[in-house]
């Protein structure tokens, strides 16, 4: 599949994700991942497009660890960047805001997934400092809460 699919632009990612999920139609899983790691290693691709990637592994692929490296690596990357943005600003050599704007939309979706994920593997110890972050960053989450407590409470 990689030889057939080796265009980098934007548009042909939704053309390989496609083909992508036909693999996995066919039960061609080596395929699929192969695509998946294709689009993944991709520099450059929109956050929440990596958050549905690894939803994929996770979901498709029944590859939890794949899926919970790619949101953590996600999450970290966004703690570092923001972290930046907070000293530096903006700027041609630091950030642009329109990257910034596209992490800061895919940082809910990247910590929604990895609670479910860690919910669903039961690694409550992690969905809980994930949640708890949160908490501490919205505190007005009513939701978040009630996930957390849940999660304290051993669901």
């Amino acid at each position: 599949p990689r030889s057939t699919l080796s265009s980098s632009s934007a548009a042909s990612d939704v053309y390989k994700r496609q083909v992508a999920r036909i693999y996995g139609d066919l039960g061609e899983a080596k395929s699929m991942k192969q695509i998946m790691q294709t689009l993944l290693d991709r520099e450059g691709g929109k956050p929440l497009n990596r958050v549905d990637y690894a939803n994929t592994f996770y979901r498709e692929l029944n590859d939890g660890d794949r899926a919970i490296e790619i949101l953590e690596k996600m999450r970290t990357d966004f703690l570092q960047m923001e972290a930046m943005v907070k000293v530096q600003g903006f700027s041609r050599k630091t950030m642009n805001r329109g990257k910034w704007n596209r992490w800061e939309k895919a940082y809910p979706e990247i910590n929604s997934s990895l609670v479910y994920i860690y919910r669903e593997t039961n690694k409550l110890d992690e969905a809980e400092i994930i949640l708890s972050d949160w908490v501490n960053r919205n505190p007005t989450d009513d939701n978040a809460k009630k996930i957390l407590d849940e999660v304290r409470s051993g669901g």
